[in-house]
């Protein structure tokens, strides 16, 4: 007598054909040259010298996850990025995207592309956005002069003022004395480029976002 197996779908497969569910389980099969890809959790930022030949860069075409190159007008991109903004100028740049993927915990969320940006990744506050800032540094010179003072300005991180009288008499030096001062102020001028940075190399972030 003939046996029938019942075949009961699992595994979040949804046909219950058998040559259907077959096919459904090998989409969602992991690839070969995927495996390591799942290993990296949704948000998290991978790092890649994506300018050497050869670089080992995550896959489009697995139906088990999905990456974003954060750089504005990336091929890489394609279908999975919308909305893209990129305003203002370096190092001032604001680049930024949203993700359209169906099946996405980030479906709909608005991310920073900061390959286009140029921003660095700093640890707290995830997602707060800084702008460079170099900590300030102040400190004044103070001279004797005359009331025709012997400087007459200054710029960039150098500045020049009229202080108190200077208490020493008329007859020493022939007319009221005022103190000169020389200011330091390095907030007035504190870039040798357009951008405060460290000696640094390039390279790109990716992202999961399913």
């Amino acid at each position: 007598m003939a046996e029938f197996v019942t075949v009961v779908p699992s595994g979040g497969i949804t046909s219950a054909n058998v040559q259907a569910a077959l096919y459904e389980l090998d989409q969602k099969k992991v690839s070969k040259d995927g495996t390591k890809w799942y290993g990296h959790g949704i948000g998290e930022l991978v790092l890649i010298w994506d300018h050497l030949p050869g670089a080992d860069i995550p896959p489009t075409n697995d139906p088990g996850f999905r990456y974003v190159k954060l750089t504005a007008a990336d091929s890489y991109n394609t279908g999975v990025l919308t909305n893209e903004s990129v305003s203002g100028s370096a190092p001032f740049i604001v680049a930024t995207a949203r993700v359209s993927l169906t099946g996405s915990p980030v479906d709909g969320l608005t991310i920073s592309l900061i390959n286009t940006e140029r921003r660095a990744i700093r640890s707290g506050s995830s997602g707060t956005l800084q702008d460079d800032a170099l900590q300030n540094m102040v400190g004044t010179v103070t001279m004797r002069g005359n009331a025709a003072s012997v400087l007459v300005g200054g710029d960039g991180v150098m500045g020049a003022g009229n202080g108190a009288t200077s208490g020493l008499s008329v007859e020493l030096l022939g007319t009221t004395v005022a103190t000169n001062v020389i200011s330091f102020d390095a907030s007035r001028s504190v870039r040798t480029a357009v951008e405060t940075r460290m000696r640094n190399i390039g390279a790109s972030f990716y992202m999961r976002v399913k």
